[in-house]
């Protein structure tokens, strides 16, 4: 039988679906975002925009991940790290759970899933 979860881990996982839905898209079409650091989570279809409303021709995203095999297992190792909560010891079906998402993902989907990237306008 699998170990229950982690109530730290429960919370933290909540926090962060309230907080990835409220960086989708712009901050100024959500007002209660004002208080947000800058990280936006911005679709294909707003960054095309973005650029020709700025004057330019298309715009394209790089990860910033060098490794993508591993991209949501360090992701979710980063976020634990990054909210003080790296002394979490994850069960091990957690583990096996990030590590079949890795697998089953291609490389190129990864490319566009990729947490964090590089956002290039080209005019």
């Amino acid at each position: 039988m699998a170990a229950p979860p982690n109530e730290r881990l429960i919370r933290l996982m909540k926090a962060m679906r309230q907080d990835i839905i409220a960086r989708l898209g712009p901050g100024a079409e959500k007002p209660w975002t004002k208080v947000l650091d800058d990280k936006w989570i911005f679709d294909n279809n707003y960054l095309s925009n973005l650029a020709k409303d700025l004057g330019f021709s298309s715009s394209k995203v790089f990860p910033a991940q060098e490794n993508l095999d591993i991209v949501f297992k360090t992701s979710f190792n980063s976020l634990l790290a990054d909210s003080g909560n790296n002394d979490i010891v994850l069960p091990t079906y957690i583990v096996d759970f990030l590590d079949s998402i890795d697998k089953s993902i291609s490389h190129e989907l990864k490319q566009k899933l990729c947490p964090t990237g590089i956002i290039v306008f080209s005019k």
